[in-house]
Parts: C-alpha cells; structure tokens; sequence
C-alpha cells in the first residue's frame, strides 16, 4: 500500500510538472513572440513550396541551408490548421513538452525519481528552455531527439551491464531517433562524440556479447534512418560545411585566441553572462536563473566526485554539446548553438537541489532519532516540515521568477 502510494504520488507530481511545461509552452502562444523571425518565416516559405510541388527535401539550401524536418512538420501544421503565424511554432512546442517528459524518464533511469521529478521541473519553467520552444526554429526539436534517443539507449546498456535481461528494441528504437536528429539541426552532429566517447569505453571493459549486439543494431538502425541526408551531404559535401565553416573558430584570423575567448564565454555563460541576443535570451543575463546556476554548479560537483554511470554520461553529454559553441567565433556566448547541452543543465540543477534538500532532511532525522535531543522532538518535527514548505515555496519562486522574466519582462 505505502509503494503504491509512493509511486502515486510521485505520478501526480510528474503530472503537474507536464501541465506546467504545457502551460509555459502553449500560454499566448499565438501573440508570444510576436511575429515571425526571418527563419521561421523562410521555414514557413519552404513548406509551402514544397505543400504546393509535393516534393519534400532532406535538406534545404535557403537561408544558409536547414536540415528539412522543421519544414515537413510545419507543412503538416499548415495543412492541419493554415498559414497562421503560430502555426509554425506548434511542433516545436509540441517537442519541448515531449523533453520535459523524456527527462524525467532518462534521469529516472540513471539516478531516481526525485532527481528526475526537479530536473524535469527546471525545464518546464526555464526560460533558456521555454524560449526555444515557442519559437519556430529547428533547433528546438534536438533536446527532444537527444532525451528520448538516449534513454532507449540507456535503458538497454544499462540493463546489459547489470546483467538483467533487456528487450533487444530498446536499441531498435534508440537508432531511429538518433538518425532522425540527423534532420533537426547543425550541432546534433556532435551527438556521435558523445556515443564513441562514453559508451565505447563500457563495450571494451564488459566485452558482452549482447551489449556489442544491441550497439551494432542501434547502429544499423540509426545508419538506415540517417541515409538519406546522408547521401546528400556525401554529394554536395558543400551544404554540410557551408554554415559551420562560416563562424568556425578556424577561420579567424587568431585561432588559438577565438578558442580561448569561446572557452570562457561559453563557460560563463550558464552563471555570469549569457546570450546578448534578445532573439536567443534576456539580453546579456545568465542562461540559468541564479539559484538554479549555483545549483547547477553543486551538481557538477557532486557527480565529478562520485564519477558513477549516471554522472559521467552527463558530464560527457555537457561537454559535446558545449563544442558547437566552444568551436564558433559568432555571437559567443550562443544560447540557441548549445541548445544540445541545455538537458544535461537541466539535471545538475536537479541533483544539486535533491542532494541540498536531502542533506537538511537527514540533519532534522539524526536530531529527531538522538536522545539528547528527546525533548524538542515536536519542535524538530516542525522544522523538518517547514524545510518542506520551503523547498515548495522555492520552487513556485522560480516558477514565479522564470514567468515574469519571459512574458513580461522579455516579451515587452
């Protein structure tokens, strides 16, 4: 009875999170932003055209060139519901309520339910998250692919690991997802690195059979699904280094100086200065409201000193999805550029504030159980509840916080 309750709980909690991230995603959503960005509307321009032609393309050269799966899906919300403006930010939106969610089902799966429940939280209210996800960019479909492709891939490395048997599709699906990122934006091309860099370490040390087999499909699934954008950068390798050779470190006249200068921006980006943009950001402020960045900044910490499953494959994902930034000279720090690493934030901040909250629970629980302590057993047992309505009214601040910064505030 008490699992069950527990387990209740936690689902309604899940369930307020997911109205939440609805509320923040869809609220004014047809005067907020206002208008449409130039790549919104050219996105808008090549669904039409391509409505109107029936040919859809996996990669489309306007605009300095975009991968085609933001204009299929808003060719699908045009047929759906017109040339409406908002129309064009519906699946974008639609993909930041299906990350909130994925989150918290991947950070279940590598730590626990609470870390899950305030890392889903943080970016159901986060501006840096909520931003992008009313916008009609292609970009705010990667957290989506990224979150979902990895826990299915998770799901069934770990259960290998553990010796526990894993259903084979676990790693079926992973491939799918992860080949159709290869169709929302530039920086998903990182997400390999992350692949070789944490997974391939456990496939040498474990050298299971079963393991090197559900790789192998999620391989070939993910190759079959990626081909065809595949086989179009292969034959015309100039769309594929077209954009990035642009604002590539490389290419300025001080490498070794651009890269420092990305380094330090890019890294102070979460807690002292973030995107000048106001398209990207509340121009100039840290892309983590100060709370949740100290927070943040607590759960880097915590997972290099314990450096378990969990910790090092977000540490290893915070890391890859920083290079796109590090690896560009354009307006650094680039809140939309490093959209990738916005996830792996989102979980640090979640496990700062579990191991923060935790840590004063168990303070209140030692006092309660000392029999030093036997006569202010009432007085202790409303602190420790207090602590509770603290940790609630704190995140309804946030909320509150996170709010204000964007709809009125940012939106003005």
């Amino acid at each position: 009875m008490t699992k069950l309750f527990y387990e209740h709980k936690h689902a309604a909690i899940l369930l307020l999170i997911i109205v939440i991230a609805v509320f923040f995603r869809f609220w004014q959503f047809n005067a907020i932003p206002a208008g449409l960005y130039q790549d919104e509307a050219m996105n808008g321009a090549d669904a039409l055209a391509s409505l109107k032609s029936g040919e859809f393309k996996v990669f489309y050269t306007n605009n300095n060139g975009r991968e085609g799966m933001i204009v299929w899906l808003d060719a699908l919300a045009i047929k759906a519901f017109e040339t409406n403006p908002w129309v064009l930010r519906l699946f974008p939106a639609l993909a930041g309520v299906l990350a909130v969610f994925g989150l918290y089902f991947l950070t279940k799966e590598l730590f626990s339910v609470k870390v899950a429940l305030a890392s889903s939280f943080f970016m159901a209210v986060s501006f840096w998250a909520v931003n992008f996800s009313r916008m009609g960019f292609r970009a705010g479909l990667i957290p989506m692919f990224l979150i979902w492709s990895f826990y299915f891939l998770c799901r069934g490395f770990k259960l290998l690991i553990l010796r526990i048997n894993s259903n084979i599709i676990n790693f079926i699906i992973a491939g799918i997802l992860f080949g159709l990122g290869f169709y929302t934006y530039i920086s998903f091309r990182f997400a390999p690195v992350l692949i070789l860099v944490y997974f391939l370490p456990y496939l040498i040390k474990y050298r299971n059979k079963k393991l090197w087999t559900g790789i192998l499909l999620f391989t070939i699934a993910g190759f079959i699904t990626a081909l065809p954008i595949g086989l179009y950068f292969l034959n015309n390798p100039g769309d594929f280094f077209g954009r990035t050779s642009q604002v590539s470190i490389f290419s300025a006249d001080n490498p070794l100086r651009a890269a420092a200068f990305s380094i330090a921006t890019t890294l102070g980006m979460f807690n002292v200065a973030g995107d000048f943009n106001w398209r990207h950001n509340y121009a100039g402020f840290p892309l983590l409201f100060v709370p949740v960045g100290l927070l943040f900044l607590l759960g880097i910490w915590l997972s290099v000193k314990s450096f378990k499953f969990g910790e090092k494959f977000f540490l290893a994902w915070l890391l890859v999805f920083l290079l796109p930034n590090i690896l560009s000279t354009e307006g650094n720090p680039h809140a939309l550029r490093s959209l990738g690493a916005m996830p792996a934030a989102m979980v640090f901040a979640g496990l700062g504030l579990v191991w923060l909250y935790e840590k004063i629970q168990k303070y209140f629980n030692d006092k309660i159980k000392n029999p030093e302590f036997s006569t202010h057993q009432s007085q202790l047992k409303r602190l420790k509840k207090e602590v509770f309505l603290a940790l609630i009214v704190f995140l309804v601040f946030i909320a509150g916080y996170e709010y204000n910064k964007y709809f009125n505030r940012w939106a003005a």
